[in-house]
């Protein structure tokens, strides 16, 4: 009978430690299950992040290319307008030259 009750209290201490070491591993695997969560949570915190930022760069290197587009255009424009200034300017020098000397021979 003392051979069953050893045999007995050695699987129960066995039996007790498997189950502590069950529930020690189970409490790992929630750690480490936890970890993983968050440290993936994180990865894709970051990529949205880093997706809103390239579409930030784009849009912005977008407004700047719109930016000198519009600067060119209204370079031009000035340009243009200056350009006719010039030759009205011109032309008005020469209208006058041409009636002056008109004038001149006229009144000799």
């Amino acid at each position: 009978m003392h051979d069953k009750e050893e045999v007995y209290k050695e699987r129960t201490r066995r039996h007790n430690n498997l189950t502590r070491d069950i529930k020690g591993s189970q409490a790992v695997q929630v750690n480490m299950d936890r970890d993983a969560q968050n440290l993936h949570d994180q990865w894709t915190s970051k990529r949205i992040w880093m997706t809103n930022a390239v579409n930030d760069v784009k849009e912005m290197r977008q407004n700047i290319a719109e930016i000198k587009k519009a600067r060119r255009s209204r370079v031009q424009e000035i340009s243009k307008k200056e350009e006719i200034t010039r030759k009205e300017e011109n032309n008005n020098v020469q209208v006058k030259q041409q009636k002056n000397y008109n004038k001149n021979i006229s009144s000799t």
